[in-house]
């Protein structure tokens, strides 16, 4: 079912649903609290002629109750807005996971994780951070306020009772048109991913031909039917909207003229009366909501199909990943993005690398091992080129470097020192040193994990922490450090020693950052930690050279 597998990407499921439950439940109380204060106020004032003295403690309690229930909102979605973060994390980590070392068999291939990792992922978030929050909440609102309902007067509560199950009939009855017309939706969507990569792939070979101009008509084409399948689609959703917004009014209003007619009479006094016209909103308020978090989840029911298939047609795959790799095995596979063939260099007429080779793959986390004094360091200052290499070549996706000037090999590269230099101003300046935030800046942030620290300043990015101004701890330092190198839009990250100043706390931390930017970049480091050598996909062990 595909709730479930949704539901596996969220860390700690019962706590979240603990912690939902425990923040709704207090959040519906205040709703009717806050029905009971506001008619006790109006009846003091018009029945009983209550001053104002009489009713300040009333007028007080209403303003606590006002004020916490959009506090207590907040917190919940800010804590479920968090948990779809990781989720996302997560499905797009598993799609990684499953292709990180295979090919893609073909172009098809390619535009479906396109899809997925783009579209796909994104279509999940109103289930994590909508439909499932506001299951628990209407699953609470409706049982609380029930009960009170029949507290209050036991004809409106079988009135609450009788008319709450038309909201969810409709919902399913149009939700099951809406399903089919969003996975019509969903596959169109897939095509337009596929053409367009199909488009970039030939653009050359239909420039030379001189069919650009056909291609752009069927762009045109295949756009405007997707725009009026959109359109489709948002009409189902509204007359969805439209249905529920006219039960939960006609329930509504069937409730009201219960109450008056019993009012009237005299079967029913002004105070329980004029509470239950209040919460009735409130009652069915939930429900019309659910209407538009369903449509989200079907989103997601969409996608978690496309997922198993795309997940179960790969598992039909040969495997073709290779394990971590030693240098000198070949592993099978040509990946390699950065090469030192046959280097010699040395020092003080020391000579330091004599005639070695090594490789560094894509998209892989290599590590640099090796006692102290064995060359680690050195061998990333002739990487980075603040050391020249005074024989061999330094190759780059198989092109020579070694002829490279400072300026073109330092843009191939980001470099994370041991201890990160903190400068004068924001955390916002210490992350972009002077260049201009991307569109991939609210990614790497992510990423790295350095969001929820910056959620927890109360200035967040903005917050200066200039060394004369903040202390700021090591791992913040080398978070700070590592978001830095993400941001430059360079291929290589290279660090040294990154963990060797970080507890153990700090340092599970920077490689779980690590991990999932390996993804994206090619990590090279140096390390004396067994648990930092245990992450690297590739080891190069420098053996007992000095440096």
């Amino acid at each position: 079912m595909f709730i479930r597998l949704l539901n596996r990407q969220l860390n700690h499921f019962k706590r979240i649903c603990l912690v939902n439950g425990l923040i709704s439940l207090p959040l519906v109380m205040l709703a009717f609290v806050q029905a009971l204060l506001v008619s006790r106020i109006i009846t003091s004032v018009f029945i009983d002629q209550a001053d104002l003295k009489s009713i300040t403690l009333s007028t007080v309690c209403l303003s606590i109750v006002l004020l916490l229930r959009p506090i207590l909102s907040y917190i919940l979605e800010r804590y479920n807005r968090g948990n779809t973060t990781q989720a996302k994390i997560k499905l797009r980590t598993a799609l990684l996971d499953e292709t990180r070392h295979d090919y893609l068999n073909d172009q098809n291939e390619h535009s479906k994780l396109l899809t997925l990792m783009t579209d796909g992922v994104e279509a999940t978030d109103g289930y994590f951070s909508e439909f499932l929050p506001h299951l628990f909440f209407l699953s609470i609102n409706t049982l609380v306020l029930l009960i009170g309902a029949f507290t209050l007067d036991y004809v409106t509560g079988l009135l609450f009772l009788i008319t709450a199950p038309l909201i969810p009939i409709f919902m399913i009855l149009i939700g099951k048109t809406v399903e089919i017309k969003n996975n019509q939706h969903w596959r169109q969507l897939k095509q337009l991913n596929g053409h367009l990569l199909d488009l970039l792939k030939g653009m050359t070979t239909l420039r030379v031909f001189g069919k650009e101009e056909k291609q752009s008509e069927n762009v045109w084409k295949i756009s405007e039917n997707y725009r009026h399948r959109t359109l489709s689609l948002m009409k189902w959703t509204f007359l969805s909207a439209l249905a529920l917004e006219l039960t939960a009014t006609l329930s509504t209003a069937l409730i009201a003229v219960s109450l008056g007619v019993r009012l009237l009479s005299g079967k029913i006094v002004l105070y329980p009366a004029l509470a239950l016209l209040i919460l009735a909103p409130e009652f069915f308020l939930p429900m019309r909501q659910m209407g538009l978090k369903f449509h989200s989840a079907l989103n997601a029911k969409t996608f978690v199909n496309d997922f198993e298939a795309f997940i179960n047609q790969r598992a039909k795959i040969p495997n073709q990943t290779h394990n971590m790799a030693v240098e000198g095995e070949f592993d099978g596979v040509s990946n390699d993005l950065l090469q030192l063939n046959e280097i010699s260099f040395s020092y003080n007429n020391e000579l330091l690398f004599d005639r070695v080779s090594y490789t560094f793959s894509k998209g892989l986390i290599n590590g640099i091992i090796g006692p102290s004094g064995s060359g680690k360091t050195t061998l990333c200052k002739l990487i980075l080129g603040d050391l020249k290499i005074q024989s061999g070549q330094l190759l780059f996706n198989n092109e020579d470097a070694s002829a490279w000037d400072d300026a073109d090999l330092v843009s191939h590269f980001s470099y994370v020192p041991q201890t990160a230099q903190i400068v004068e101003g924001s955390l916002l300046d210490n992350l972009l040193l002077g260049s201009e935030k991307n569109n991939q800046f609210d990614f790497y942030l992510e990423l790295t994990g350095i969001d929820k620290w910056i959620e927890s300043l109360e200035e967040g990015l903005y917050t200066d922490i200039s060394p004369t101004k903040r202390q700021i701890s090591g791992g913040e330092r080398q978070l700070i450090s590592l978001t830095r190198a993400c941001l430059k839009s360079s291929e290589i990250i290279i660090l040294d020693e990154p963990t060797s100043a970080l507890d153990t706390t700090n340092e599970l931390i920077l490689l779980s950052a690590l991990k999932r930017i390996s993804y994206f970049k090619t990590i090279i480091l140096t390390t004396h930690s067994s648990r930092v050598a245990s992450i690297c996909d590739r080891l190069i062990d420098l053996g007992g050279k000095n440096e």
